[in-house]
């Protein structure tokens, strides 16, 4: 998971990211991004981040100034995607509407919120398969990672409106908070999806080249069409 948050244009608070088997994860994506780095920066050691991607103001982005590297970068990112079986699942959050309807000296953050509903859908999703699952977030500082971590363990111990605990202790095993420098691949695909999805809900161009599509086919739908419930739960 990933976030995009509000600015300029962008009027959600968006956690996104991918739902992945981890066969899928361990054969196949891995070697694919792995695959992707060298070819572009003559190693695997390269973070994607996209701001820094399409940005290539510093080192090693910079390489994607030159028009061909910057065509075979977003190519074979495109086949991660295309050529891989997995979902995608999110949350955006009108975040000024949600703190002017619900003042903060009662109401949970915004990411709580989000955070909830991705965990239910996931959950959701674990049952329909029979899995298990592990929550890989990007860390922000150790006080916002020990707040969400609290917040996790305390739905998992009681379950929410829409899921009881007891599935949520059947089939959730972790959440997990990685840095960056830990070059973990599945963040590096997450990181690229919050975005579109915000600029989508708020009305703004999505930037070129564009996942979106590829990014909307993948949507979890609940397997019942759904994908506005189960894929991306708009909440203005």
């Amino acid at each position: 998971m990933d976030e995009s948050k509000p600015f300029g244009n962008l009027k959600y608070l968006c956690l996104a990211g991918c739902i992945i088997k981890q066969s899928t994860y361990t054969q196949k994506i891995i070697p694919a991004v792995s695959n992707l780095k060298t070819n572009i920066f003559n190693n695997t050691d390269a973070i994607l981040h996209e701001i820094d991607i399409r940005e290539a103001k510093k080192a090693p982005y910079t390489i994607l100034k030159d028009r061909d590297k910057c065509s075979l970068f977003w190519n074979e990112l495109t086949k991660v995607f295309t050529d891989n079986e997995f979902y995608t699942v999110g949350v955006c959050i009108n975040k000024a509407e949600y703190q002017k309807t619900y003042k903060n000296t009662y109401a949970n953050s915004e990411y709580f919120v989000c955070l909830q509903i991705v965990l239910e859908n996931f959950v959701h999703f674990l049952e329909h398969k029979n899995s298990k699952g592990v929550i890989y977030i990007e860390s922000e500082n150790s006080t916002e990672d020990t707040r969400l971590t609290s917040h996790y363990h305390t739905i998992v111990a009681n379950g929410t409106l829409f899921i009881n605990k007891l599935a949520f202790q059947r089939r959730l095993t972790t959440i997990n908070f990685a840095i960056k420098q830990e070059n973990n691949i599945g963040l590096q695909i997450a990181d690229f999806i919050p975005n579109p999805l915000n600029r989508k809900y708020s009305g703004s161009k999505d930037k070129n080249p564009s996942l979106l599509k590829l990014i909307e086919s993948k949507l979890y739908d609940g397997e019942i069409g759904l994908c506005q419930k189960f894929g991306c739960k708009i909440i203005e």
